[in-house]
């Protein structure tokens, strides 16, 4: 899955020498919670809605605590701390979900050729992944598995294959605790032949639930 084909575009942009407070009256006017900042038409920063509220802590505004008319004035620019994190149209929707994570940001302006031709946020992401969890579901079972600590690492496609089974999705991940964990998606009418097999394998099933399109 492409980032083309998720991103929002046009962008809405601003100039790096506008006003906080134009910007702020921007962000409200398109009831947008960020906006690219651009320097000479080249993306350089993101700046949130947050942003600007701690920019004028004004009394009227959320989080208020004194009143700063002299920073309305300052240019958005210099909101901008750290380097722009960026990604192109033709990179994978995972590496964008891994690279908001690493730099821990949630939108990505997306630059091909140089120029900016969309931006995706962590939200556009969410509703990616709720409408592919949704999909599958409709006619499968969901299976949480802990992996084995035995060398070499078990391989559960094996169990699906040699189960004739049919596999919807499988993510696998780490959990704050140390365990590998996987989630597999499985057609409902091999599901239980699959789990004998994957705990036969040494795979511990730790949650399962059945998909909605058959109870």
């Amino acid at each position: 899955m492409l980032i083309r084909h998720f991103m929002s575009s046009p962008v809405y942009r601003v100039e790096s020498t506008e006003t906080i407070a134009s910007v702020w009256d921007q962000l409200q006017d398109l009831g947008l919670r960020r906006l690219v900042v651009t320097r000479h038409g080249r993306a350089v920063g993101v700046v949130s809605e947050h942003d600007l509220v701690r920019a004028l802590p004004r009394h009227d505004r959320i989080g208020a605590i004194e009143s700063a008319p002299e920073r309305e004035d300052a240019p958005v620019g210099s909101l901008l701390k750290h380097d722009l994190v960026t990604i192109g149209p033709n990179d994978h929707i995972d590496d964008a979900a891994a690279r908001m994570l690493e730099h821990r940001i949630d939108t990505l302006p997306v630059i091909e050729g140089g120029e900016l031709v969309g931006v995706l946020t962590s939200s556009d992401i969410f509703r990616l992944f709720a409408k592919s969890e949704a999909d599958k579901s409709a006619a499968t079972r969901r299976v949480t598995i802990e992996w084995p600590a035995s060398e070499p690492e078990p391989d559960p496609l094996r169990a699906v294959f040699a189960a004739g089974g049919r596999l919807h999705g499988l993510v696998r991940h780490r959990t704050p605790g140390g365990v590998t964990v996987s989630v597999l998606h499985l057609a409902n009418e091999t599901s239980e032949e699959v789990q004998k097999r994957l705990v036969a394998m040494g795979f511990v099933v730790v949650e399962k639930e059945r998909g909605r399109g058959r109870r």
